[in-house]
């Protein structure tokens, strides 16, 4: 049984948790020549993924399945991703599964045309809510960071967030919460 910090009742505890899944950390280096588009990886050392525990990193940029990636296999343990399109040599994709996919929060909002200026406030998609700093947020793969590119808003559990930087049309909001 291990220790975590968690949020109970807005007063920080520490609590037993079960950890249910195992950490995984590897990079792949793409291969001289490079891979073209709908090319399979397979995870480095054996690793496996069920879906939303595994994120995959290009070069430092989170990627979103079904836009650069998908998953591959219908078992419950995947192994493989197919790349959507090509990569040239050299270029590292990072995989990192953590959390219990049944319980992991991954949702993505496409900016519309009339963007968002510094100071909207956003709610999550789905009622999701969220306390502090276990919410995630990526702009178009980079991750934003709270109390400078957005801040919490609200009591806890709280369901919105305040941009603190203008969004524009088309840009892909990622709003992302693991679970031990």
């Amino acid at each position: 049984m291990a220790k975590a910090l968690r949020i109970i009742n807005g007063v920080p505890r520490t609590v037993d948790v079960t950890m249910s899944v195992e950490y995984y950390d590897e990079t792949y280096l793409v291969p001289d020549g490079g891979l073209a588009a709908n090319a399979l990886i397979t995870l480095p050392s054996l690793g496996t993924y069920k879906s939303t525990d595994l994120k995959v990193f290009r070069n430092g940029v989170l990627w979103e399945v079904e836009q650069q990636f998908d998953y591959v296999g219908e078992s419950e343990d995947k192994d493989q991703i197919e790349i959507l399109y090509p990569l040239d040599a050299g270029e590292r994709i990072r995989f990192v599964v953590s959390g219990d996919a049944a319980l992991i929060y991954d949702e993505v909002i496409v900016v519309p045309t009339e963007g968002y200026d510094g100071g909207t406030n956003l709610t999550l998609p789905n009622l999701q809510t969220y306390n502090d700093v276990e919410l995630q947020v990526y702009l178009s793969g980079q991750r934003l960071e709270a109390n400078i590119d957005y801040n919490y808003v609200g009591n806890i559990p709280r369901t919105q967030i305040q941009t603190v930087i203008d969004l524009f049309a088309g840009e892909r909001l990622r709003y992302r919460i693991e679970s031990a």
